[in-house]
């Protein structure tokens, strides 16, 4: 009788639920016998490579696989020196089980870079994919369900919401926020993501945006403005900021931080954390979200704030509007200093809309 065997490759760095409920619905989807899990030595779509050593990624992955005994642990991409190549994976386990039906399971999330992959024709000359929707990732793959039609194996289960980066950034925030802090960035995730569901956005970039928004907002002025020059950062109205408004600098600060010490690299959400305190002239969706969920999140109590929220959920447009005119109005009432680029943001998007 054919045996059918699952293939999940990946960094795991470190494993998490997200990857034993993929397993988990495709050994019961797929009538799998048994499901290897085969972690990546480093990839080579990644600019950098996994935190945890390879040794310690295996050994925490054996433990973790002991009570699923048709789960099985494959070091042959560790072993194997180099970036770690899918196509000799799947090659390796065709030469392995020469008469079974192999499948290469993933999330929806990795399906939409599929064919960057090295060599993806060939992979699918050997096996068919397993593909599990990502909850909060609903990308545009219309095109690539055609082409790769009669080949994925469309999974009933979703896997949840949950990534590798953001399991190692809450105990970094809690190691490094106040508890208040640390409450608010919780907050401020929770309500990005209600507001990205409501506006069809990627529910994941959203929720992480948010995570990473306050990395360096615990920091005094003056390790601020040594992290600045020391590397160099891209600030707008950047000698105005540094000697008046120091504390802005946190927004830049964190999006570097979030480069450099959990290693995102995606530009939309390494944006929306810059863009969440001033705003810039150029906001995209994604921008405006996390800008509305900063200034929104649930310990915010000013006046208009829930009125704010219904019009958020309603039209994000408009409540970013009214959210830059509102934290105008804040700060004339406090005699507050006017940073340039607000006022260039409130001219851009609010006075020419003022009656």
């Amino acid at each position: 009788m054919e045996r059918r065997i699952g293939i999940f490759g990946g960094s795991f760095d470190p494993l998490h639920r997200g990857h034993l409920a993929l397993a988990a619905g495709a050994l019961r989807e797929l009538d799998l016998d048994q499901i290897y899990f085969v972690p990546a030595r480093s990839s080579p779509l990644k600019p950098h490579g996994p935190v945890l050593a390879a040794s310690q990624r295996l050994k925490e992955i054996r433990i973790a696989l002991k009570p699923f005994p048709r789960f099985k642990v494959s070091d042959c991409e560790i072993e194997r020196q180099g970036p770690s190549y899918s196509f000799q994976t799947v090659l390796s386990f065709r030469r392995k089980f020469p008469s079974s039906a192999l499948f290469l399971l993933m999330g929806s999330d990795t399906l939409k870079d599929f064919k960057k992959w090295k060599n993806w024709r060939e992979i699918l000359s050997q096996c068919q994919l397993g593909v599990a929707r990502r909850a909060g990732n609903e990308e545009n793959l219309r095109n690539l369900r055609k082409e790769l039609k009669g080949k994925i194996h469309w999974l009933k289960s979703r896997i949840p919401s949950v990534s590798s980066t953001e399991i190692r950034l809450e105990p970094y925030l809690r190691k490094h926020l106040t508890r208040e802090r640390f409450a608010h960035t919780l907050g401020v995730a929770k309500f990005a993501e209600k507001l990205a569901r409501a506006h069809r956005l990627d529910v994941r970039r959203a929720k992480l945006a948010a995570l990473l928004h306050d990395l360096a907002r615990e920091w005094d002025e003056k390790e601020l403005l040594r992290y600045v020059q020391k590397h160099s950062l891209k600030v707008p109205e950047k000698k105005f900021t540094c000697e008046r408004q120091p504390i802005l600098l946190h927004s830049f600060v964190g999006a570097d931080l979030a480069r450099n010490i959990f290693f995102v690299q995606d530009r939309k959400v390494l944006s929306a954390v810059e863009k969440h305190s001033l705003g810039s002239l150029k906001m995209s969706p994604l921008d405006k979200c996390l800008y509305l969920a900063d200034l929104l999140a649930p310990d915010r109590k000013f006046e208009e704030a829930a009125q704010l929220r219904r019009l958020a959920l309603q039209n994000l447009d408009r409540a970013f509007v009214e959210g830059v005119r509102s934290k105008r109005n804040y700060a004339l009432k406090k005699h507050a200093l006017a940073h340039p680029l607000s006022v260039r943001v409130w001219n851009r998007f609010v006075s020419d809309k003022t009656p």
